[in-house]
């Protein structure tokens, strides 16, 4: 079963966009992905660790995975975008789902 890595935005709405995000980490297990989301790993540490830490964490779970997906409208996340430029810097799969 292949890793796909889902990023999404998060810090313009929280509460939303962590619901938000499970539709995709519910899409990913019925195309017989194991996701892996940060957000619902870290997102509730958001303002109580540094944001470079999150990032770093971020790009250690990419390491991990097969494939990442850019979610909802990820363009307009500095976090999302940082997320992507690091994916095609590691030559990963890129998917982008709406």
């Amino acid at each position: 079963m292949d890793l796909v890595y889902i990023a999404h935005p998060f810090r313009n709405n929280p509460k939303e966009n962590l619901e938000r995000v499970k539709k995709y980490v519910k899409q990913a297990i019925d195309c017989g992905y194991l996701p892996v989301c940060a957000l619902l790993e870290i997102g509730h540490l958001h303002g109580k660790i540094d944001e470079n830490l999150a990032l770093d964490i971020c790009f250690k779970y990419i390491d991990k995975c097969d494939l990442v997906w850019l979610c909802g409208d990820w363009q307009k996340s500095e976090g999302c975008r940082l997320e992507l430029a690091y994916a095609r810097s590691r030559n990963k799969k890129v998917e982008f789902k709406r």
